[in-house]
């Protein structure tokens, strides 16, 4: 009699926690991942980082990487689903009069709907449907939550290409000013920011809640919306910081609201970056004054009225970046992508 009231009550509880688990990872994802959806990412990315470094460089990393995202997915809704049918098997179990196999095998055919000719007794017929149903809520909840994402997705993609467009394909700061001052003039630098910082802020609200999204990589090789985010996030510091405040305040506001998405994004997978100016930088993504006197110098010769206390300007432009270094190079690390280079030269993953 104790052993079933402790299965029926373990049961309930395990039943409780996978359905809560679905509605908090596809019906209420902006209150972060729950335990299923992290243990599942963590594994399966630790899975797939050992599987990508036996294959060779290039297309078969990127296709394998293409599939993480929609793995990892199902693995989560196959992870809830198993856990419900763990639970209602002890649930089963509890009423008497079966194995442990019978009972699992009996939860294994109410959860898929099929049913079992062994149910003659009303309250084992009741736990079937019951365990119907909530296989089926379940399923729903992740075909709604699939377009969500799809729609978050081809949002993000297409302001990146509306960018590449305009200016050319560049993962560099300096490079898209200057292509902007080419392609434009100078002077309508404010409608860029304009642009970005509803982009950055839609970053942070689907990226920031919507975990399957993050994970989802550009169908075209060698584009990444980590490095296009850090190469705008660079441009808008560099404006903020050398020119004239008419054209600096959309900019500042861009670096800002960028700087909050990614750490959004970051803070979603619970794993808060290190400090600012204690994160290895690749090389080539490095900036140092002599760098950015260089930038400087494009900027003047692209049509930019930049100020002449460059030291100021030095000095605001490393405050601005290193509001965004960190959770950028984070997203770097767990994308497994470049953070592009400050220069002319980079590449990156997709």
């Amino acid at each position: 009699m104790l052993a079933s009231l402790l299965a029926f009550l373990l049961g309930v509880g395990i039943v409780g926690f996978a359905f809560g688990s679905a509605i908090r990872t596809f019906m209420l994802p902006g209150t972060g991942p729950h335990l299923v959806s992290r243990v599942v990412f963590r594994s399966l990315q630790r899975l797939f980082e050992a599987t990508r470094g036996l294959l060779p460089a290039g297309r078969p990393r990127e296709v394998l990487a293409g599939l993480y995202a929609p793995v990892c997915l199902l693995a989560v809704y196959g992870a809830t689903i198993g856990l419900a049918a763990v639970g209602f098997a002890a649930l089963f179990w509890s009423l008497g009069d079966r194995s442990v196999v019978q009972a699992l095998v009996d939860s294994g055919l109410s959860i898929s709907t099929l049913g079992s000719p062994s149910f003659d007794q009303l309250r084992e017929t009741i736990l079937s449907v019951l365990e119907a149903l909530i296989a089926t809520t379940i399923s729903a909840l992740l075909i709604g939550y699939l377009p969500t994402i799809h729609s978050a997705f081809l949002t993000r993609e297409k302001a990146i290409s509306t960018l590449e467009a305009h200016l050319g394909e560049t993962e560099s700061g300096p490079a898209i000013l200057v292509a902007f001052a080419r392609a434009s003039g100078a002077e309508h630098l404010p409608s860029l920011w304009g642009e970005w910082i509803p982009w950055f802020a839609d970053i942070g609200e689907s990226h920031g809640t919507l975990a399957g999204v993050l994970f989802l990589r550009s169908p075209r090789v060698g584009r990444s919306w980590v490095t296009t985010a850090g190469a705008v996030l660079d441009a808008a510091a560099l404006a903020a910081a050398s020119l004239d405040p008419a054209q600096a305040r959309q900019a500042d506001r861009c670096v800002r609201t960028g700087a909050a998405a990614l750490g959004r994004v970051v803070d979603l997978l619970d794993q808060p970056p290190p400090a600012p100016g204690r994160v290895p930088v690749p090389a080539g993504a490095a900036v140092g004054r002599a760098a950015f006197d260089r930038a400087l110098a494009q900027m003047t010769a692209a049509g930019y009225a930049v100020k002449a206390d460059c030291a100021t300007s030095w000095a605001t432009f490393e405050a601005l970046r290193a509001s965004y270094e960190a959770p950028l190079l984070a997203l770097c690390r767990l994308k497994l992508v470049s953070p592009g280079r400050w220069e002319a030269g980079g590449t990156a993953a997709t």
